[in-house]
């Protein structure tokens, strides 16, 4: 076997091994007691191996001598058991520790005496379930770490001189002593990097909902009625809208269509047509109000207004009826629409709270659908006020005077392209 097979196969079995020590069995926690899991997985064979050095230490040091604290730090080997007590109870975990550690340090502070510096230990695991608890469990966190720290203050009075080794060389005791402040620096600039790694990973998880709302809202709002909510929350907007153009396509033969259609096959079949009249919407400087069912609205001049919202209607509804034929062409699936257009005057507004949507009302509204549903297949039917507006540019085919349902007898005109052409 090469030495990358062996590699990866002891990466694999280590990855395995972790993954029973941190990860299983905790499938039904909730995500922050898997965290705790994951915490305690990560913490207690780093401490057990640190305190299996100093096993190791105190036997080459003096085996003779020191196999007491040796023996008491390979007691503490029990620590392992810390991430399968946390799939059972947090709290627990959090309370084993501070037994555990409030008794180690305690017999090797008696051993060694305050000036060894062993109660600095207590501070440093203070510092560690500080950081595991979080302010959100803050009396939890104050029970277990409590002991620890009285103990911190208490132990160098109750044990300023050694109890067990009289003889213990002042080499010794500053070795210790330096490792312990080593240790207390090292987890504490650990904790200030945690800490700041986690504001930055909220700070960039704000940021992301930050502009993800920014962006539904864009596409629930125009963006300058978005403005206006951001600027005036709670207040009501409603305009009145002097002059506008509407527009109502209405994709003709649906109803049988959709009967004989797959879900998934229904959905495709209007995403493309609807996305592709989106782009037509943004391409004009449009306002897409809304889709009904296999029916599409747009309107000219809102919320902002201009001189040509006629005009720039006209011409999407003319290059709508060119996509429907390139999209029949394209999937041999004929398709076909009708349209109709119609300008005057309107309300616009923003109704709901948790679903804010911007509509548009009054008979200039109705007047529109009802070019659309009153109209042929394949063409553009307009009000005499929206021929009046476009007649320099476009070209217009009397129908006649039609009974529209709630209008009565309208004269109405067939678009039937730009004068030019």
């Amino acid at each position: 076997m090469t030495y990358s097979g062996v590699y990866k196969g002891i990466t694999l079995r280590a990855k395995r091994l972790f993954d029973w020590y941190a990860v299983a069995g905790t499938e039904k926690n909730t995500q922050e007691d898997k965290n705790a899991v994951f915490f305690f997985a990560i913490v207690s064979p780093i401490a057990v191996v640190s305190i299996w050095g100093w096993v190791a230490f105190y036997l080459i040091y003096d085996a003779q001598t020191y196999w007491p604290a040796a023996a008491v730090n390979a007691g503490f080997s029990i620590y392992v058991l810390s991430p399968f007590i946390a799939r059972i109870n947090r709290f627990a975990a959090e309370a084993f520790t501070s037994v555990v550690m409030c008794a180690l340090f305690s017999a090797l502070v008696y051993m060694f005496g305050a000036k060894s510096g062993l109660n600095l230990g207590l501070l440093v695991t203070s510092l560690l379930i500080i950081l595991e608890c979080g302010t959100k469990r803050l009396i939890v966190m104050v029970v277990v770490v409590t002991p620890m720290i009285f103990l911190f203050g208490a132990l160098p009075i109750w044990f300023p001189e050694p109890g067990l080794f009289t003889d213990t060389s002042p080499e010794l005791l500053n070795l210790i002593y330096m490792n312990n402040v080593g240790n207390l620096i090292s987890i504490a600039l650990l904790c200030v990097l945690i800490i700041l790694r986690r504001a930055e990973r909220a700070e960039d998880a704000l940021t992301r909902e930050f502009a993800r709302s920014e962006s539904l809202l864009a596409n629930l709002l125009p963006g300058e009625i978005a403005a206006r909510l951001k600027q005036a929350p709670g207040k009501i907007i409603a305009d009145e809208i002097p002059a506008l153009t509407i527009l109502f396509a209405d994709i003709v033969g649906f109803t049988p269509r959709a009967a004989n259609m797959k879900p998934e096959a229904l959905v495709v079949f209007l995403n493309r047509i609807f996305s592709t009249f989106d782009k037509l919407t943004a391409k004009h400087g449009l306002e897409k109000i809304k889709t009904i069912g296999d029916a599409y609205m747009v309107a000219g001049g809102m919320p902002v207004a201009r001189a040509n919202h006629a005009q720039a209607v006209a011409d999407m509804a003319l290059e709508m009826l060119e996509v429907v034929v390139r999209i029949s062409d394209e999937t041999g699936d004929k398709v076909e629409i009708r349209i109709g257009l119609h300008t005057g005057k309107a309300v616009a507004g923003v109704i709901g709270n948790d679903k804010m949507f911007y509509d548009v009302w009054g008979d200039t509204v109705n007047t529109a659908a009802r070019m659309e549903s009153h109209g042929e297949t394949g063409r553009i039917q307009v009000t005499d006020t929206t021929r009046a507006a476009l007649l320099t540019d476009f070209s217009f085919e009397p129908r006649g005077v039609i009974d529209i349902k709630g209008k009565g007898p309208t004269e109405t005109f067939w678009m039937v392209g730009r004068a030019n052409d």
